[in-house]
């Protein structure tokens, strides 16, 4: 779809939605709680509620979306996102996308968003580096991050539309690192 295509497609009373799509997610992270992340839950026998937004969305004229932030839970790993970025998203105005991962896969099917949509940001969380990060965000480990990032810099090589980002969760267990994660995120063109 051309964005001239898309761009007529928008209405002017547009929306901006931002939705946390489920609980599903593969990390504990000590900022987490058994609401948001599946695998807390699991670990502390939590009771979890699980939820989807993904549905509301659909009742939303699609011309009327022009911007979609979705986090988690964990989007990479949550069917109903993967899901929708494999099929509804062409249906719907979005300019501007963002998704907010813990960075342990590359999302499936971002390269479809991509092809349609002129501005994707992915958001990775990163609340320090190494050991830190290791315990920030258990049982992920560092070296797979880099190993998904690397993935995520040679896609954006090929669509200039992506841009990588990266939030860290500042708490006391982290807070000495900000001047590392800020040069980690220089260094990979990551604002």
């Amino acid at each position: 779809i051309r964005n001239d295509e898309r761009q007529s497609k928008i209405k002017p009373d547009y929306l901006s939605v931002t939705i946390a799509e489920g609980s599903t997610c593969n990390a504990a992270c000590q900022i987490c709680n058994a609401e948001s992340s599946s695998l807390y839950a699991k670990l502390y026998g939590k009771e979890r509620h699980e939820f989807t937004t993904i549905p509301l969305l659909k009742s939303i004229d699609s011309s009327r979306i022009t911007q979609l932030s979705i986090s988690g839970g964990e989007p990479s790993i949550t069917p109903s996102v993967i899901e929708f970025l494999a099929n509804d998203i062409r249906s719907y105005a979005i300019q501007s996308l963002a998704l907010t991962s813990n960075g342990t896969r590359l999302m499936p099917n971002l390269d479809k968003a991509l092809e349609v949509v002129p501005k994707v940001e992915v958001t990775l969380s990163v609340d320090g580096m190494g050991p830190v990060y290791e315990y920030s965000r258990w049982p992920l480990k560092w070296d797979h991050l880099l190993e998904t990032l690397s993935d995520y810099l040679k896609l954006r090589d090929k669509c200039p539309n992506l841009i990588l980002t990266v939030l860290p969760a500042y708490s006391a267990l982290n807070v000495f690192m900000f001047d590392q994660v800020r040069d980690f995120a220089s260094q990979y063109g990551m604002g």
